[in-house]
Order: C-alpha cells, then sequence, then structure tokens
C-alpha cells in the first residue's frame, strides 16, 4: 500500500467583503430621504500677536540691540529666533507644521506652552522649507497648531524664501463639527456621478471577524510621476472620504506642476486582523469618465486543501519501477530539459504583480481594442495605472487584457 498526495482546491481561512455607500446630492431622476448628518462648520475668533525677533549674533553687535519688536516681516537672515506672543491664549499645547497646500505636510517639533509665547527656532525652518522647496517647487508656508481648552486652531506664517510674514491681527478659524440638516441622500450602489458625489464611504465585514473590527488604512494618490499619502488612520468597518475636497486636492496639485496627465488612481490599503489571521485587501476606487467605481483586490486568505488516495502495487508493478543504471545515464545525459513554452513564460511574469491580477470566465468587453506585441508593456501598464490584469483562456488560448477608459488592451498566446 502507498498514497499519493491528490489536489482537491483551496479552503477559505478568512476574507473581507467590502461595498460602498455615499451621500449625494438629490436630482430628477433619484428619489430618497433626506437625512441629518454631521458637517464641519467654523467659527472665527479674534486674534492679536505681537512678535519679537532675536536676532543673530553678528546684526546684534552691528545694531547693538539684541532683540526687535513690533516687526512682522522677519528676513531669514536676520533673525535666529521669533517669539510670539499670543495675547489671548494661556497655556495651550502646539505643533510646528511646514505646509505645501495641505498636501506635503511635515511637523518639525510640538510641545506645551504654559504662558502665551511660542519660540520658533528661523534658521530650522528655513533648512527644512528650502530642501523641500528643491525637491518640489512650491509655495510653503509654517503653520503654528494650538490646542487650547479643547479646540484646535491654525495660525498660518507665510515664507517666500527671503522672509517669513507675521500676520499680527486678524481672524483665527475655530473648526467644529455640528449636526446640521443637509439636503443629501444616502444611497448604496455599484457607481455614482462624481459631480452628485458629497460623502463617500467604504465598509468592509471580516470573518472571522474579531470583537474590534479595527483596522488600518491608508488613502494613497498614485500619479504618473509619484505616491503621496493623503490620509490614514484606524477605522471600525467604515472609512469615510469628503470626494470634493480630494479630487479638489488632486487637480490642484496637478495642474501646479504642471502634470496635466489624467492617469492616477485613488487606493485604500488596509491592514485587517482576524482572530487568528492577517489581511492585507486594498480598494482602488476609479474615475471614469466623471463616474466613480471601485474594485477590491486581495480580500481572501486561503489554504491548498489536498487528500490522501491509497493505491496497490503487485510485485510485477515494482519490476517495471526498477530501470538499470545505464538507461538512467542514457536519459539524463541525452535528453535536455523541455523549453518552456510562451504560454508559460506570460504566466511566469504574471506572478510578478499577482495582486493585480484577476482570472475571469468571459472575454472582457471594450468599445476599442488594441492588440500589444509584448506582455511587459501589459505589467508596466497595469503598475502605473494601478489597473488590474485581466487573465482569460479559452481552448488553447491565453489573453492577458488591461480596460481604461472603454479601451482594451490584450496580449494573445496560444499553445
Amino acid at each position: 500500500m502507498n498514497s499519493q498526495k491528490l489536489f482537491q482546491g483551496y479552503e477559505t481561512l478568512a476574507y473581507v467583503d467590502f461595498f460602498t455607500s455615499a451621500l449625494i446630492k438629490p436630482n430628477p431622476f433619484i428619489k430618497g430621504q433626506n437625512i441629518t448628518v454631521y458637517m464641519l462648520k467654523k467659527t472665527q475668533k479674534d486674534f492679536n500677536v505681537i512678535p519679537c525677533v532675536i536676532l543673530n549674533e553678528n546684526y546684534s553687535k552691528l545694531l547693538g540691540i539684541s532683540k526687535l519688536k513690533g516687526i512682522s516681516t522677519v528676513p531669514t537672515y536676520l533673525a535666529k529666533e521669533i517669539v510670539l506672543n499670543l495675547t489671548s491664549l494661556r497655556n495651550f499645547s502646539y505643533a510646528v507644521i511646514i505646509s505645501d497646500e495641505g498636501v506635503y505636510n511635515t511637523t518639525l517639533y510640538s510641545g506645551v506652552s504654559n504662558s502665551s509665547y511660542l519660540t520658533l527656532n528661523v534658521s530650522e525652518i528655513a533648512r527644512v522649507i528650502n530642501n523641500l522647496s528643491s525637491y518640489i517647487p512650491g509655495s510653503y508656508s509654517v503653520l503654528i497648531k494650538i490646542t487650547h481648552e479643547n479646540i484646535t486652531t491654525y495660525f498660518p506664517i507665510n515664507y517666500d524664501g527671503n522672509a517669513f510674514q507675521i500676520p499680527t491681527s486678524g481672524s483665527l478659524d475655530i473648526p467644529q463639527y455640528l449636526r446640521v440638516p443637509y439636503n443629501l441622500i444616502n444611497v448604496s450602489q455599484a457607481s455614482y456621478p462624481l459631480s452628485l458625489v458629497q460623502q463617500y464611504c467604504v465598509h468592509f465585514y471580516v470573518y472571522p471577524s474579531s470583537s474590534a473590527e479595527e483596522a488600518d488604512y491608508s488613502i494613497i494618490v498614485n500619479t504618473t510621476v509619484g505616491t503621496w499619502v493623503y490620509n490614514e488612520g484606524i477605522s471600525k468597518g467604515i472609512v469615510s472620504l469628503n470626494i470634493s475636497s480630494l479630487y479638489n486636492t488632486i487637480n490642484n496639485l496637478l495642474v501646479k506642476y504642471g502634470l496635466y496627465s489624467s492617469q492616477y488612481a485613488v487606493i485604500i490599503n488596509f491592514t485587517i486582523k482576524t482572530k487568528n489571521y492577517t489581511l492585507y485587501p486594498f480598494v482602488v476606487i476609479n474615475n471614469n469618465n466623471g463616474i466613480l467605481s471601485f474594485s477590491a483586490y486581495n480580500t481572501t486568505l486561503n489554504m491548498t486543501v489536498y487528500a490522501d488516495s491509497p493505491e496497490k502495487y503487485s510485485p510485477l508493478d515494482l519490476a517495471y519501477l526498477i530501470i538499470p543504471a545505464s538507461a538512467l545515464f542514457f536519459i539524463f545525459g541525452f535528453t535536455r530539459p523541455k523549453t518552456p513554452s510562451e504560454m508559460d513564460k506570460v504566466l511566469s511574469k504574471l506572478k510578478k504583480v499577482n495582486k493585480l491580477t484577476i482570472e475571469v470566465n468571459s472575454k472582457p468587453e471594450a468599445k476599442k481594442v488594441v492588440e500589444v506585441k509584448d506582455i511587459n508593456d501589459i505589467i508596466k501598464f497595469s503598475v502605473t495605472a494601478v489597473k488590474p490584469v485581466l487573465v482569460y483562456k479559452d481552448k488553447g488560448i491565453l489573453q492577458i487584457w488591461i480596460v481604461d477608459n472603454d479601451v482594451g488592451y490584450v496580449y494573445t498566446v496560444s499553445e
């Protein structure tokens, strides 16, 4: 008696299901019920700031003084430190942030002030901004994040490359979330018109479920020239996006840096822990001619299942298995390894992008079909545009597809 391992398929160990919902503006073609939501409201509070400049040692000796008071324009070569007297505040926490339109944010340092004073290191701030602007040109500013009595505000200081511009009076925005009625409809469907969407929500359900149902997530924007993190955090069953704010930020960034290509994708990467396993799914939000849709990948964790199949052998069967050494020498010495077929080569290359590979039962449809000569072009397009690679097999034919804006790109190989 002997046993043989037979492939039986796959057993699902864990999986995550995704679906979407959205708050959309009503139009004549959609009926729904108006709901009450939490919306961001901003109130303002007047402020007065008295700036004081601590001079560099050489200018201090030259001018015969160590401080300049009441100066709102501070040249970087002149100042060692800027001391701000926020006259209306006492005992506040703060963070000094370098910001480029809210996209590239770097927190230099943070702390707690036990008075109304805040000290800024001029040379350190200028060095960081200059390093950032040499890599990504643009307009940078210094945001002073202030938290006082459970309210957070942002105090802006502009920087033009040579000097800091300090506002000495004005109004601080105080953001608050208020429960207000809003004329929106809560719907759940496969796709949504971008022009009508206010809030876009990605929901997830995990099996086997954990008690916390929490997931770490990061929202990434992938463009033709690079990738940047839009937001990240921890979620319990839902990730909510302010679509108008997100796409306005993307479009402003593309225009600002001259990136006029429409090839970009919004990706949400998840790290979800179940009772015994960890899943790493991701969702790609696509904008096809103003219609939002999504695709989910890497959502299932499988285990290969084998079964033992006993087989009986007679003494005669054993005799046939005994091959003389000379015959073995002939076989291994004069036969060459089988050359892999073109189909085998293609399947081997697809393993490099297996996270973006999906096997389909029917041939993909597209208004226009473009024949591609090299499978590497399909792989490059998939990685750059973050598009799924669709694998279709039928009667000795293997087709590799990518569909983008109703155009199908296909590479075909036969056995």
